[in-house]
Parts: structure tokens; sequence; C-alpha cells
């Protein structure tokens, strides 16, 4: 190394602004839903997979040879598949629910933990 290299040093700015920036607050959360939005998006995550799809489709079509017997006719109760497919939907709504819940009380429980601020500032 030269003397040149020796007397060069790295300089770091420390923002004395930092708390008065216009950043987003430093918070966690991790929940997929809001109170209004907990039924339309678990209603959406539901029927994004493949099985509730077709048991709803199959639903429509029983409900469709019930109530038009012309067109063809149904040997099962429609309703059968109807009740068990809102069953499925329903608790699996309840405990998407529930669990996004949870996520709210830990997102909670971090963002109020104690922590320890460093100021680079005279005042302290």
């Amino acid at each position: 190394m030269n003397e040149n290299e020796d007397e060069e040093f790295r300089k770091i700015a420390i923002r004395a602004d930092v708390t008065k920036s216009k950043s987003s607050p430093n918070r966690i959360s991790t929940t997929k839903y809001s109170l209004l939005s907990w039924l339309p998006k678990s209603l959406w995550e539901q029927f994004r997979r493949v099985a509730n799809v077709y048991f709803l489709l199959i639903s429509i079509l029983m409900l469709i040879g019930e109530y038009a017997p012309t067109l063809w006719q149904t040997p099962l109760d429609p309703y059968s598949t109807v009740v068990t497919l809102l069953f499925v939907l329903l608790v699996t709504s309840i405990k998407e629910g529930m669990e996004d819940l949870q996520r709210a009380k830990s997102d909670r429980f971090e963002n109020n933990k104690e922590v320890t601020v460093i100021s680079f500032s005279d005042d302290g």
C-alpha cells in the first residue's frame, strides 16, 4: 500500500433527521385479511382449488337437473352436494380467519416489544 491509500478514509453519513423522515412506520404486519375482506378473499382462495370448483359445478348441474327435468334427471338429491360444499367452505374459511387472528395477535406482540433506540444527535 502506498501512503495515499493509508490516508483515505471511508466516510459514512449518519442522518440526524431519521425520526422526521416521511417513510412508512416500522411495523410488522403478516395478516392477510381485514374484517371486511375476510369472506371475499377467503372464498377467492377456496375456489382457486380445483376440487372446490369441481364440486360447485357438480352442484349446479344437479340443481339444474332437479328444477329442469326435461334437460336431465339427477339420481341424487342435489342438496347433498350443496350442503357438503358449503360446510367445507365454511369450516375452511373459519379456520383461515382464526389463523389470521393469531397472526394479528403475534404482530401486535412483536410491534409492542420494548426496544432500544440509538440516537446519534447531540441532545440525546
